[in-house]
């Protein structure tokens, strides 16, 4: 029983960004900061890549469809060896949604995307992701006090780290936890009350998740803070090495990381300070400390930024450190081109020098 009421515990912030259909849709909150309030550029983009298709049904329920297409090319330079590829991956999802005579909305979502890439002067260039690997599918009530999803999706996490005021296209994860809830059967349940969001989510495997975020709108700043916490049960060493070396076996992650971020007008600024530790039920195995700092800012039709994040081991002498810098061009309504760059280097004691790694991204996007 306490088991079940930690789970539960660990399952109250994310079910409210499911649980409405604009939060499904790629809309203006896609943009860093502030950038919602200001709205994308206008265009002459085809009114069907540009906007959220919504019909309705009966007197009080609605069906949606949105999605995007991305395609572009990568340049990556890792110990030396340089590796181009090209890469096109797409999504499309439709959401169902009614409202009562309360105000009460209950619905339900389903979510497909798939990804084909190709990377030169390797064994199998070609690589292709089942599109049945990524689909999400789910119900959700969201109600004035309490919001609820149950079904397969990703809780999402707290965007209060420097990482968060970027446009998440060059290796996401590289900034969250080792592990993540959700992708698989998973509850969710989350309320907002006037600043205050609070999330909890736990997935079939044994992963828990919890969120608390403060934020507030003070004349034009926007101030926000959030502590998360993390635990996976049935951590996969062999999945995700530690500090990029070889473990057997599995673990018990443990994970929290706390946040903050300030908004001024378009500007953005955030940064965060985590600590994960990996258990086999009777060693230590490692602890990691990770730190990073970001800003951004919107102007006219461009959204540019810049983060760092500085991840080390305690338990062996690695550590990594890592600068993104990263450019969204709107050329119209729907329709943005994005450009980043990302230089990373891994420190090891056990190597004569440090191993350098550079990336470089451009990216077509296509969304409604």
């Amino acid at each position: 029983m306490k088991k079940i009421l930690s789970t539960l515990g660990a399952i109250l912030l994310t079910a409210a960004v499911f649980a409405a259909p604009s939060h499904a849709q790629y809309a203006n909150e896609d943009l860093i900061g502030n950038g919602d309030q200001y709205g994308p550029p206008k265009g002459t983009a085809p009114h069907f890549f540009t906007q959220p298709l919504i019909f309705p049904v009966g007197d009080s329920a609605t069906i949606s469809f949105d999605g995007d297409i991305d395609f572009g090319g990568r340049f990556g330079r890792f110990h030396g060896i340089n590796i181009p590829s090209l890469l096109l991956k797409g999504t499309l999802g439709s959401t169902l949604t009614t409202t009562t005579s309360l105000g009460w909305d209950f619905g339900a979502r389903i979510e497909g995307s798939g990804l084909v890439s190709y990377t030169f002067d390797v064994p199998d260039p070609l690589f292709a992701e089942a599109p049945l690997s990524g689909v999400k599918a789910y119900v959700f009530a969201d109600t004035p006090t309490i919001d609820l999803a149950v079904g397969r999706f990703d809780p999402d996490a707290l965007e209060n780290s420097g990482r968060g005021t970027l446009n998440r296209i060059i290796d996401p994860p590289e900034t969250k936890f080792s592990s993540a809830v959700g992708g698989r059967l998973a509850g969710s349940i989350g309320t907002k009350q006037g600043p205050w969001t609070v999330t909890a989510a736990a997935d079939i495997d044994n992963r828990q998740y919890a969120a608390l975020q403060w934020k507030r709108p003070v004349r034009t700043v926007t101030p926000s803070i959030g502590i998360e916490f993390l635990r996976d049960g049935n951590f996969d060493l062999a999945t995700t090495p530690l500090s990029f070396g070889v473990q057997p076996g599995t673990a018990q992650l443990y994970g929290t990381r706390a946040g903050a971020q300030l908004e001024y007008g378009r500007l953005t600024f955030g940064a965060s300070a985590g600590l994960e530790a990996f258990y086999d039920g009777t060693t230590m195995l490692e602890v990691q400390s990770m730190y990073d700092v970001g800003i951004s800012n919107k102007t006219g039709r461009f959204i540019y930024g810049v983060s760092a994040q500085h991840r080390r081991s305690h338990q062996v002498p690695v550590s990594s450190t890592s600068v993104l810098t990263d450019m969204t061009i709107a050329l119209t309504r729907g329709v943005d081109l994005e450009l980043a760059y990302k230089f990373r280097r891994i420190d090891d004691q056990a190597l004569l020098e440090p191993i350098y790694e550079h990336a470089a991204l451009v990216d077509m996007r296509v969304k409604f």
